[in-house]
């Protein structure tokens, strides 16, 4: 389930959806609250990590690592961790 299921659900652009997600206050009362019920009945939660990523606040790198017990890359990872 995501907002492009919500938003057909619940009749409404995916942006209604976002903006409500939001908090803006540029969604009127009844379509915030015919949204959220929809959100609610189909048991939705926002992804976190979606979320951070969409915002760029995730403030995460990823690394690639092939073999984490050498000793060299270990090391290596260790160093970049800190």
């Amino acid at each position: 389930m995501n907002i492009y299921d919500i938003s057909e659900k619940a009749g409404v652009s995916i942006a209604t959806v976002s903006r409500i997600l939001n908090n803006s206050p540029r969604v009127g009362k009844e379509t915030r609250e015919r949204v959220l019920a929809v959100m609610k009945e189909c048991g939705y939660v926002p992804n976190a990590f979606a979320r951070g990523l969409g915002l760029n606040s995730m403030q995460t790198i990823g690394l690639l690592c092939p073999n984490a017990a050498d000793s060299f890359q270990s090391r290596a990872l260790s160093f970049l961790e800190s």
